[in-house]
């Protein structure tokens, strides 16, 4: 090729080049436009970032009226190896972090954890510790400080048995609390630590679980079952007896329940006689060998009645068996259907009669969306399901309002929606079905 040729062809490449970048250039708006966006259209728009770190950090750079906003949306996580140097930077009198802070997790090292008195040896024959690890409740009481917290995110490391947690009820915004992986002495502690925030909205338990009481147990068969209990820090009556609380929080909406002890949990709610202003409730797989979990789940969901608006629950288990006919009100029903997580029933049952024997018993008309989680590792597992009683039921009256009927995979997407278009005319011809990617935290947290 001869050299002028070359030469124009590049520059040809560079013209069409340049041409294209500054048809896709930014155009930043004018100093007059902006002055007219008012801030609460500001913070609708940054709001769509509340995920992305790096366009919050930018956002947080164009003006100091932008910071606040960018500030609400970001997770500060804290871990208690590394949590000496963090309040030292927040506790300094030129720190704003603790104004602007909304949520915040403390994370526990899951790694091999020395007792304090190994750490503090260890230090001192220069080993690399250079300080002894903060406890969560010497976490929770630097905190405090932090006064206009919304959401607190508590990990604790399952091998370990706690007393109690302190300074929650020092948050007066605390609107959502989880934790994660707690194990309390007794179920006193428990309920108090969750009860403890006045202005509660969101309650969210997962893997938690306390200490049984063998002796109370035992007598409890034989006593009246509105009997109060008593309840011991250590699960001996030679301790001393925890006052317990009676209700839950007054604005306690939204209750996630991931326990294997739930029974005793939902048991106290329905004697605690407050939970009319629950409407959402989502609940995690629990094992057959719960014997009072079935009756304590059904008689909860009756009570629960038309204001719940919101349901989550697995097929397999107890929860197969539950009567929702009484929530008349039921406006989204997320079914998680798990292939092989019950030992205790063949997978021809499980599978046949699982989902639809849920769908059946939605007697509610405003129920909008359904979404059924499949955790599947086999295509051919679908045939087992009896899909012609799906779409019959999907055709009565009470889901003439539905909206959106979504299947969760964990793989095979294109396949399973093919499948489903043939086997369920009926919302295929409704335009309501949809088939997505399962998320894979869930189904670690499932197989967990």
């Amino acid at each position: 090729m001869p050299s002028s040729l070359f030469r124009f062809t590049k520059k040809a490449k560079q013209r069409k080049l340049a041409a294209i970048a500054a048809a896709n250039a930014f155009v930043p708006l004018s100093p007059q436009l902006c002055e007219r966006i008012t801030l609460d259209i500001v913070e609708v728009i940054i709001s769509f970032f509340h995920s992305d770190k790096k366009s919050l950090a930018a956002c947080s750079l164009v003006c100091r009226a932008w910071l606040p906003t960018t500030r609400h949306h970001l997770q500060i996580s804290i871990r208690p190896k590394v949590a000496d140097g963090f309040f030292r930077i927040v506790e300094q009198s030129v720190s704003t972090l603790p104004h602007y802070a909304r949520r915040v997790a403390v994370e526990q090292d899951f790694g091999f954890d020395l007792p304090p008195s190994l750490l503090q040896r260890a230090r001192h024959a220069g080993h690399g510790y250079d300080h002894t690890p903060y406890m969560f409740n010497d976490i929770l009481s630097h905190l405090t400080s932090f006064t206009n917290i919304t959401t607190l995110c508590l990990y604790e490391n399952p091998v370990r048995s706690v007393t109690s947690i302190s300074h929650i009820d020092a948050f007066p915004c605390l609107e959502e609390l989880e934790l994660h992986s707690f194990t309390f002495s007794c179920f006193a502690t428990c309920i108090n630590t969750v009860c403890a925030p006045p202005n509660l909205n969101k309650l969210s338990l997962n893997d938690v679980r306390w200490v049984e009481n063998v002796e109370e147990t035992t007598e409890s068969k034989t006593s009246s079952e509105h009997e109060p209990q008593i309840e011991y820090e250590t699960g001996s009556k030679d301790a001393p007896p925890i006052e317990i609380f009676r209700a839950l929080p007054p604005h306690l909406r939204i209750l996630e329940i991931y326990i294997k002890q739930r029974a005793t949990l939902l048991d106290w709610i329905l004697d605690s006689q407050n939970m009319e202003g629950i409407t959402s409730l989502k609940l995690g797989f629990s094992h057959p060998s719960n014997g009072n979990d079935d009756s304590s789940l059904s008689r909860f969901l009756k009570e629960l009645g038309p204001g719940l608006q919101n349901l989550r629950l697995y097929t397999s288990g107890p929860n197969r068996q539950v009567d929702i006919t009484h929530n008349t009100g039921l406006r989204a029903l997320h079914i998680v259907h798990a292939q092989g997580v019950d030992p205790h029933h063949s997978e021809d049952t499980a599978s046949t009669h699982s989902i639809s024997a849920i769908l059946s018993q939605v007697a509610s008309s405003n129920i909008v969306a359904i979404t059924c989680e499949l955790f599947i590792w086999e295509v051919d597992v679908l045939r087992a399901l009896d899909w012609k009683i799906i779409n019959r039921i999907l055709s009565l009256p009470q889901f003439a309002n539905l909206q959106s009927l979504q299947f969760q995979v964990p793989a095979g997407r294109e396949q399973i929606a093919e499948y489903l278009d043939r086997k369920l005319p009926n919302p295929t011809r409704r335009q309501v079905l949809s088939v997505v990617h399962a998320d894979l935290a869930n189904i670690r947290a499932m197989l967990s």
